[in-house]
């Protein structure tokens, strides 16, 4: 009867027209899409360039004045930002006048969009309380640096932290929300502990790692002064977030809130990218269980130093991070700042959940993803044993989570893709099993368009064509193993090199032939074995002959005597 009456209520839901929201860079699309149909009707090759660049343009969420502000962008090359720059010179008048910072940060286009499960975002005027959905919302990154300019809560935020208060109407004047859709669970969750309005306090809680930076000494000398609750630990994932503990001793469970801060600096951030651990992080961040991730990253003085990504690519990573993978960017540009931050985020948190109820949940059912609205009275948390012992690297990973590790390597292929191809396909054997059941080649190339993501109700699209390619390509699958069945007899530890897995995975090599990456790092390591093996073999023969020229030497010398 559950079953029924649940199927039967959704049937009744009736379905949301989604509406159009005006996009910042009008005035450059209006361009693009009058080439773009020009190159259809001519049937030039250009369309696809036009077809990338509008899709680019439509995503990003701030204002682009000029072509070349639109560098920044995939799909727009020099040419096309130069027909850009010519074309807005001509039509200058009819361009819509340039907004200011105050007004592009403002979300008074959304006033009518309002849903539950709210992010904190510091704002820049009392009008800015409004919401929107993440994946549209216009989220400035530059928004911290130009605050003390823009508003007039800046001085008092950042020059004198002290003087602030955590009053319901001072915070909500220098705080806007950011509003997320929430499942709501049909099954009732049954909590390990529950903790009432006022029998619990909040401890910001600190990475370990982060507090042993030189710099931090500023970080810890803020917080005391502001009077911050907190303690330094190991955190398997994060850097900081919000642990919940009861007024009395006696209850010894520790809780999280649903928040959670990765902080990044530009050189490190621009070492991730190059490195892998960009993405890899961002995968563990949306799998840890908590819903508000907020990507914290701090300016640093020479961004022209060796081994620094350009400005342009590291600011197309941030945006890249805001709206693609739905993490909310905040820039900072000292530790300072960040502290401040902290402070205010810490300050707000205190005031919001002093009449809130929380149960604290087991680990089954937090799999179940209970979530609440942002202004419930309830909220449902995990305990922090349950977060910290999930979240740890060097555990043996699963085949699924080595699958996705390899999917990653795929252009294209981002957080939200992997996790929704991998939530219906875990392995590559089941994958490889419903491509063969398909019974045509139109059937393999739409077979993936129709699973939805894990964090929005999009399809997925056309993706994966390689996959499916070396589906088929059954010399590619011949060479891998082949190469993998040799790099094994010569003794190379060909996984751990590649993915540090654990021996146990080692038997499902065969299984990850699909990734070119791996096909290539495995020939490579056999010519880097080979090479090292034939030096060797060189520096031996080299010794013997030099051996048996002494040796000869001494028998002539002992003959003439």
């Amino acid at each position: 009867m559950a079953s029924f009456s649940s199927s039967s209520s959704i049937s009744l839901i009736k379905p949301i027209r989604k509406r159009r929201l005006n996009s910042p860079n009008d005035h450059i699309m209006v361009l693009i899409k009058e080439w773009y149909n020009d190159a259809k009707a001519n049937g030039t090759q250009t369309i696809h360039c036009y077809r990338k660049a509008l899709r680019s343009l439509e995503k990003y969420p701030l204002r682009l004045e000029t072509g070349s502000d639109c560098r920044i962008l995939n799909g727009f090359g020099e040419k096309i930002c130069e027909m850009i720059d010519q074309n807005l010179n001509i039509n200058k008048k009819s361009i819509t006048p340039k907004k200011t910072l105050c007004k592009t940060v403002s979300m008074s286009n959304f006033d009518d969009r309002k849903k539950p499960n709210r992010i904190i975002n510091l704002s820049d005027n009392d009008e800015d309380k409004t919401a929107s959905p993440p994946a549209k919302q216009a989220k400035l990154n530059n928004e911290t640096k130009k605050i003390k300019k823009t508003c007039s809560a800046g001085p008092k935020l950042f020059n004198n932290p002290t003087n602030m208060t955590i009053q319901s109407t001072t915070i909500s004047t220098l705080l806007g929300i950011i509003d997320l859709p929430v499942k709501k669970n049909l099954i009732e969750p049954k909590s390990v502990q529950t903790l009432k309005a006022g029998s619990y306090h909040i401890i910001l809680c600190i990475d370990n790692a982060e507090a042993s930076r030189p710099t931090q000494k500023i970080l810890l000398e803020n917080l005391t002064k502001n009077s911050i609750n907190f303690e330094v630990r190991k955190l398997n994932l994060g850097d900081f977030l919000w642990t919940v503990r009861s007024n009395d001793s006696d209850i010894k469970v520790e809780a999280i809130l649903d928040y959670i801060i990765e902080r990044k600096r530009l050189d490190d951030l621009s070492k991730s990218i190059i490195d892998g651990r960009y993405n890899e992080q961002k995968f563990r961040l949306k799998q840890c269980g908590i819903t508000n991730l907020i990507y914290l990253v701090e300016s640093i003085k020479n961004t022209n130093a060796p081994g620094i990504l350009t400005p342009a690519a590291l600011n197309q990573a941030i945006v890249n991070t805001q709206v693609a993978e739905d993490f909310f960017v905040r820039e900072v540009s000292n530790p300072v700042e960040m502290a401040n931050y902290l402070v205010t985020m810490t300050k707000h948190l205190i005031a919001h959940f002093k009449d809130k109820t929380l149960h604290i949940l087991s680990d089954t059912d937090m799999s179940n993803n209970y979530k609440t609205s942002y202004n419930d009275s309830e909220h449902y948390v995990m305990t922090f044993d349950s977060f910290n012992s999930g979240t740890i690297k060097s555990k043996p990973p699963t085949v699924k989570e080595m699958f996705a590790r390899a999917l990653m390597q795929i252009a294209g292929m981002s957080v939200d893709n992997v996790l929704a191809l991998t939530e219906v396909y875990p392995t590559p054997a089941k994958l490889l099993e419903a491509y063969n059941q398909c019974s045509n080649e139109k059937e393999r190339k739409l077979m993936l368009s129709s699973i939805k993501k894990v964090t929005s109700n999009r399809k997925l699209g056309k993706v994966l064509n390689y996959m499916q390619e070396a589906n088929r390509n059954t010399d590619l699958i011949l060479e891998a193993q082949k190469l993998l069945k040799d790099a094994d007899l010569r003794g190379i530890q060909t996984l751990d090199v590649i993915t540090d897995s654990s021996s146990t995975i080692s038997k499902t090599i065969d299984k990850y032939i699909l990734n070119e990456h791996l096909i290539n790092t495995s020939r490579d390591l056999i010519n880097q074995y080979e090479r090292k093996a034939k030096f060797e073999k060189l520096i031996i023969m080299t010794l013997l002959v030099l051996f048996f020229a002494v040796a000869l030497n001494i028998v002539k010398t002992r003959l003439l005597w």
